[in-house]
């Protein structure tokens, strides 16, 4: 199916995470692929969405979603697989006394958790010195002894900066490791000043109240999503990119803190998460019977299983077609829960392995046809280079970054 493309690249800087990394509250945690407040907003006014609406993001991520609705006073629900996203999205949102916040971390006292702090997964021994290790833990087992709000306020700082003490950095997909010098008598220096910044920002921004009950995200898988207590009028959302990133690795320093004790506990995340990249397994209790690969796909795919290298050969041509049948669950279990005439918005990038390029924008909009979503247009926000790999071994062949809007039909 062909669809009209319709170019606004005044959006593009909207649809990265170089705005919410520059905003208060946003900048409290980011993730390396996420839109921006702007973004929201827009779509928020195109869709005509009143405080009346509720607005539903399945792939929360960092909470930008969430924390856009709260600005303009429109209730907002955010799903997610991993609970980092979760943590981190409740936590943005909800309402704070940056005074008693002051006063909380003017008594900061150092406490040594009797155990570990971390999860034993493998990438934390070679991430930290033994020395930062004991200040994390310090600053760890002093906010969990706090009451539950202060309590992840300051969990969230400690999140925010254990990539910045540690000896590695996020790479595309992965944790690569880096030559980091870190003095441990800075670690809880680092921490104090990013939380001043966080209270800092607590009172630049007024927010509507928040008692939990209006902004909020709970732990979820996208593709079969349990009816919640609220009507969905609008989604709002980014899915993982078809690019093979696994958020599992790329947080695993932070999942390992506060959210996983074991590797074991990692990987049955990973194997669960959404078949963006090649670790991800089928889901269980997943019926897409009714689910019709779009041709273009079918072409694709026979492409990819010639052109691929031997490595990936299986591996790359099974994990895009898990990947869109993933779109398929999600977009159905969506347009169960969208009432009639609400609208759903998909930010997604197109991509290309082994010289082949993929129109994802395009195939996932008709994948949402067959589940009675009308779309309404294709916008295209801005155009990005290819990894250094494909670019080197097959030229230049910039891919579209999109949004794509849905109708939910009468």
């Amino acid at each position: 199916m062909i669809y009209h493309l319709e170019e606004n690249l005044k959006l593009g800087k909207f649809v990265t995470a170089k705005l919410p990394r520059q905003a208060p509250i946003y900048s409290w945690f980011s993730y390396p692929h996420s839109f921006s407040r702007e973004l929201v907003h827009e779509l928020l006014d195109l869709f005509g969405a009143t405080t009346n609406d509720w607005v539903l993001d399945p792939y929360v991520g960092a909470g930008t979603t969430l924390l856009a609705c709260r600005e303009k006073s429109i209730p907002a629900l955010g799903i997610d697989e991993l609970p980092l996203s979760v943590f981190v999205s409740n936590t943005k949102v909800q309402s704070y006394n940056p005074d008693e916040l002051n006063t909380c971390l003017d008594s900061f006292s150092p406490k040594r958790p009797q155990n570990d702090v971390f999860g034993s997964v493998p990438v934390v021994d070679i991430a930290f010195t033994q020395e930062v290790r004991a200040k994390i833990s310090e600053i760890y087992g002093w906010a969990t002894d706090l009451p539950s709000k202060p309590r992840n306020f300051f969990l969230l700082a400690l999140l925010s900066i254990l990539e910045e003490i540690s000896q590695t950095a996020k790479s595309g997909g992965w944790l690569k490791l880096i030559d980091n010098t870190v003095d441990c008598n800075k670690v809880v220096d680092i921490f104090k000043t990013k939380a001043r910044l966080m209270i800092s920002d607590l009172r630049i921004i007024t927010l509507p109240n928040n008692s939990g009950e209006r902004w909020y995200a709970v732990l979820g898988d996208a593709r079969k999503i349990e009816k919640p207590g609220c009507p969905i009028r609008y989604v709002i959302t980014s899915p993982p990119y078809l690019n093979r990133h696994d958020y599992t690795r790329v947080f695993a320093l932070e999942m390992a803190l506060h959210f996983v004790r074991t590797n074991a506990d990692l990987i049955a995340i990973r194997s669960q998460a959404m078949r963006s990249h090649v670790e991800a397994k089928p889901p269980k209790d997943l019926s897409t019977a009714d689910y019709h690969q779009p041709q273009c796909l079918k072409d694709i795919i026979q492409r990819l299983r010639v052109s691929a290298s031997k490595a990936d050969r299986a591996r790359v041509p099974k994990m895009v077609e898990g990947y869109f049948e993933d779109m398929y669950a999600c977009l159905r279990s969506l347009s169960m829960l969208v009432e009639s005439g609400g609208a759903i918005a998909f930010v997604l990038g197109n991509v290309r392995f082994s010289g082949v390029s993929i129109p994802v924008d395009e195939i996932v909009a008709e994948i949402g046809e067959q589940v009675n979503l009308r779309v309404e247009k294709i916008i295209i926000a801005r155009y990005r280079g290819n990894s250094a790999q494909q670019m080197k071994e097959f030229g230049r062949d910039p891919a579209r970054e999109s949004i794509i809007i849905w109708r939910k039909s009468n």
